[in-house]
């Protein structure tokens, strides 16, 4: 939109006084008012350079502010709250890091960047920080506990042939307030059972580390944000498939295959007994099958179950 700002000079015609009129003394008399008039324009053309600025700097589909800042429309599209503040470039440092981290990343610098020139067609980062802010408020109370750690559910069943995982389907199951009760669910054995250490300031990351790893800049963040930011550096934040992200063509491709091959794998699993024996014993292996044998371990999740 463009901003066609009006000066009090082009928009004032003198003609012949009528009663009815505003004579040229009158106006000379009038400053106060006039006055306000210029005031008002100033302040609307302001506003509408602010908002313009806004609109035509998008990011991932939504606006951003002077400073950086994504506007309204992302944090209701996200389910932040209106005052909070997520930075773009903690955004961009998210893609960064998932085209860097993805399965078929790796495989597009093992096989040459020409073939694999990009991961993704589509992050979508408003669903994304949705999924982890639910996650991020069930864990901290709304931003008013940080324990050190956490045993999520990722809802994984099976293969997942284009390795996106659905966020969405997270599911805390518990939360450890001291390092002591860190290391003991850490020390427990079982097949699906994950444990999260978990810090909600900035990790220092080595120079030589940051390609691999999620290094976001804290310095434009208050406290509020940082401890989400600091949490998402901690869980490390990959794309979420629950909303409109996508891979490429080449690395979907790619994908596909993959999954003609697990396929085939799975059908050659099921013609050998000795396979399918292992796959029972994994399968028994589990944390509901160990709770049946083990009531230490029982009592301690129940005591930290969320």
């Amino acid at each position: 939109m463009k901003v066609n700002a009006t000066g009090i000079h082009t928009t004032i015609t003198v003609k012949k006084s009528t009663k009815n009129d505003l004579n040229f003394g009158d106006f000379l008399n009038n400053n106060e008012k006039t006055q306000a008039i210029i005031n008002e324009q100033k302040s609307n053309k302001a506003f509408n350079t602010l908002s313009t600025s806004s609109i035509f700097n998008p990011l991932y589909g939504y606006s951003v502010d002077n400073n950086g800042f994504m506007g309204a429309d992302f944090n209701k599209a996200a389910g932040l709250p209106d005052d909070f503040k997520i930075h773009s470039s903690t955004l961009k440092e998210i893609e960064r890091y998932n085209e860097t981290m993805n399965v078929y990343s790796v495989m597009k610098r093992n096989l040459g960047s020409a073939k694999y020139k990009k991961t993704f067609d589509n992050i979508d980062m408003a669903d994304t920080i949705k999924q982890y802010y639910k996650l991020f408020s069930t864990i901290t109370h709304d931003n008013k506990d940080y324990p050190m750690g956490v045993s999520i559910d990722t809802g994984s069943t099976g293969f997942s042939f284009d390795y996106i995982g659905d966020v969405s389907k997270y599911k805390v199951t518990n939360i450890y307030k001291t390092n002591e009760e860190v290391n003991y669910a850490k020390s427990i054995d079982a097949v699906g059972f994950n444990v999260f250490e978990l810090s909600f300031v900035p990790k220092n990351v080595a120079e030589d580390d940051k390609e691999f790893s999620f290094s976001p800049d804290f310095s434009m963040y208050n406290e509020k944000e940082r401890n989400f930011i600091g949490f998402l550096q901690s869980i490390e934040p990959h794309a979420s498939k629950s909303g409109n992200t996508r891979l490429s063509q080449s690395a979907l491709s790619y994908a596909l295959m993959t999954k003609a091959d697990h396929e085939n794998i799975q059908a050659q699993m099921r013609s050998h007994n000795i396979l399918l024996k292992t796959a029972e014993e994994i399968k028994n292996s589990g944390i509901d099958e160990l709770l049946k044998t083990n009531n230490e371990v029982a009592r301690f999740l129940e005591k930290t179950k969320v």
